[in-house]
């Protein structure tokens, strides 16, 4: 074996050989494996997703096959037990689990926990809550973590917005942490509503696995979020996402980019230009209408 600096030098497919080689050669050939539905896509009729246990996760994978023969049905939060076998994807390195059978045990825990906060919010009301009117933002407090792509995102769509203040409270979006830090600076934010003369404050985060934006759906933040005098924005995710904060919140928008956009189609300079190129346009109408009386 080649060696640089001290250490063995190989090449990708020698790398390969050596990890089928380890696939191979593991105690267990097909077994059973216990664990929780996540990110469940159907492409071309095969079935890729993530089994869940304790938030360690392995990708999973039901070829078409398999699902017809065995009229295989699944959705995102079934939980139980899956048997296959490990697979080494070659072309990229890639482990996965290829499963042949399962025996599901019901919806997983997220869902459950999703499906009690549902009903706790229905039976104090939350989504009876009259909506804030927002038609305007000159100042609003964004939480979000500083320099992510949420961040980054609102921050380049609103660049040519004109006489607009925003200001920012750094936040972790998702982790243990998380919870009680989005609430302390929902709470901050309030106490700085007069102070900084607020229109709105903005939640936003870009978009994750249904694990990892899971903590929108957290029963504190949503009450947190009722709870607010402050007309309330959120701005959570991709195209497809959506949680509970977003039914709570006065105005949602499906990306923090769209958030951006709405905002600058209010403050964006050639928004302002327009109005004063009919303003103008306007005041030359009457004058000319002066004179000629």
């Amino acid at each position: 074996m080649n060696l640089h600096k001290g250490n063995p030098l190989i090449k990708i497919n020698e790398l390969t050989i050596l990890l089928e080689k380890q696939i191979e050669n593991l105690p267990l050939n097909v077994f059973w494996l216990i664990g929780e539905v996540q990110n469940l896509r159907d492409t071309g009729g095969h079935l890729y997703f993530n089994l869940f246990d304790n938030r360690l996760c392995i990708n999973s994978i039901i070829w078409n096959k398999t699902k017809t023969d065995n009229n295989i049905k699944l959705e995102n939060g079934y939980k139980g037990k899956f048997l296959g076998k490990i697979n080494l994807y070659k072309n990229k390195n890639t482990i996965n689990f290829i499963i042949y059978k399962i025996e599901l045990e019901g919806i997983g825990n997220l869902y459950h926990e999703l499906e009690i906060t549902k009903q706790y919010c229905l039976k104090n009301k939350f989504f009876d809550k009259p909506k804030k009117n927002i038609n305007n933002i000159d100042k609003a407090l964004l939480i979000t973590r500083y320099n992510s792509a949420a961040y980054n995102d609102i921050l380049h769509s609103i660049k040519d917005c004109f006489n607009l203040k925003l200001y920012i409270l750094d936040s972790s979006m998702q982790g243990n942490n998380s919870i009680e830090e989005i609430i302390t600076n929902i709470d901050l934010a309030e106490k700085l509503k007069t102070k900084l003369k607020l229109d709105a404050i903005i939640l936003s985060r870009g978009g994750g696995s249904i694990d990892d934006l899971w903590v929108f759906n957290n029963k504190k933040i949503i009450e947190k979020i009722y709870q607010c005098n402050t007309p309330f924005i959120t701005a959570i995710g991709h195209d497809i996402d959506h949680c509970l904060c977003d039914d709570i919140s006065d105005k949602s928008f499906i990306t923090p980019t769209e958030l951006g956009k709405y905002i600058n189609s209010m403050k964006g300079k050639s928004k302002k230009i327009e109005q004063l190129s009919n303003l103008k346009s306007n005041l030359n109408n009457i004058i000319e209408t002066k004179i000629e009386q």
